[in-house]
């Protein structure tokens, strides 16, 4: 199930959420979630499509990550909130004075499911400070949710929100999959030659952390929650839960993200 892409001229993966189903009936709203890789310029054309709807910006990257590549929404936000997500979350180690410095870097390249079990494990009240974030700003326009790419970091909190508001948990996946099909092709191969061009071998590793958006990574880390958060309706929810979020702030993000199926949506269309 795709949903509705947002055609900003520097990005390849800047689309909606609205139009999940949920279970039990009704589906997410248009113009409250976004999600998107980096976006370093944006044109008249984007400025008059954000017009009116954006809001909220949250960056999701390191401050390196900031500075190598600024973000032009930056910009255009009325509020902005800059997040490194992954801090603490990537594993670490040292290495002997002896063994090959490539060799121990690629030794130190984490798995999708290594890196995405770091961030819930280090990001828990970050990620509900992110679904107050959004519940906030539900009422004057979208928030956006942006790392480098739009996958690991923003594809985990964002699967995350949508799981706790009950999104049928196939869809969910699925969103979160759509990321590798948006990427390939020149996002893909421009990140490839920048690594190559440093003297990197590209391993299946490397690009699998690049530009790969496993359904079933996805499938595993949400049933894992399952698990470990049990919650009536989601692990996810559960999970938010336990970070801090209140029974009132869970209804709150609820009411902000889900309307009734039909009731002023219509394939992607806001209406009066």
């Amino acid at each position: 199930m795709s949903v509705e892409r947002i055609a900003l001229s520097a990005s390849f993966n800047t689309r909606e959420t609205a139009g999940l189903p949920v279970r039990g009936g009704g589906v997410i709203r248009p113009n409250v979630l976004w999600r998107s890789d980096a976006v370093p310029v944006l044109t008249e054309a984007d400025l008059a499509l954000l017009d009116g709807r954006l809001h909220t910006v949250i960056d999701l990257r390191s401050e390196t990550e900031r500075a190598s590549l600024p973000s032009a929404l930056e910009a255009v936000a009325v509020e902005l909130h800059r997040i490194d997500l992954a801090a603490g979350a990537l594993p670490s180690g040292g290495s002997s004075g002896d063994e090959d410095p490539t060799a121990a870097m690629l030794a130190q390249i984490p798995s999708l499911e290594t890196l995405y079990r770091g961030i819930l494990t280090e990001a828990g009240p970050v990620i509900a400070e992110i679904a107050r974030a959004v519940t906030a700003a539900a009422p004057h326009g979208a928030t956006l949710i942006h790392c480098t790419a739009g996958k690991d970091r923003t594809g985990v909190s964002v699967a995350l929100l949508l799981d706790a508001v009950g999104v049928e948990r196939d869809a969910v996946v699925e969103n979160y999959a759509q990321t590798a099909e948006n990427l390939a092709g020149e996002w893909a191969e421009r990140m490839y030659a920048a690594i190559t061009a440093h003297g990197v071998p590209l391993t299946e590793g490397i690009r699998e952390l690049v530009s790969a958006s496993p359904a079933e990574v996805m499938a595993e880390l949400l049933a894992g929650l399952d698990a470990e958060y049990p919650d009536a309706s989601s692990g996810a929810r559960g999970y938010l839960a336990a970070h801090g979020l209140t029974e009132a702030e869970l209804a709150g993000l609820d009411a902000v993200l889900i309307t009734p199926a039909g009731a002023g949506y219509i394939s992607g269309v806001s209406l009066p």
